[in-house]
């Protein structure tokens, strides 16, 4: 199964959680109407998600899926 990963900048996520947050869909549709619903939102890939999943939350990207943070 593919999953597809999006990015929140928008500036209320950043201003709650500190910074913005990743966010995952197994539908690329469902994925992409968020993205083109506001310009804080951009597409990432796996790798991105990966890098920034460790850089702000400190866990691998399986783990945050595991354990709900993603």
């Amino acid at each position: 199964m593919k999953l597809y990963f999006a990015i929140d900048r928008s500036p209320d996520t950043v201003n709650r959680q500190g910074h913005p947050r990743i966010i995952m869909w197994f539908d690329r549709g469902a994925r992409n109407g968020f993205v083109d619903d506001s310009d804080a939102h951009h597409t990432a890939t796996r790798a991105e998600s990966e890098v920034l999943c460790k850089e702000w939350y400190k866990l691998t990207l399986t783990e945050a899926m595991r354990t709900g943070v993603i």
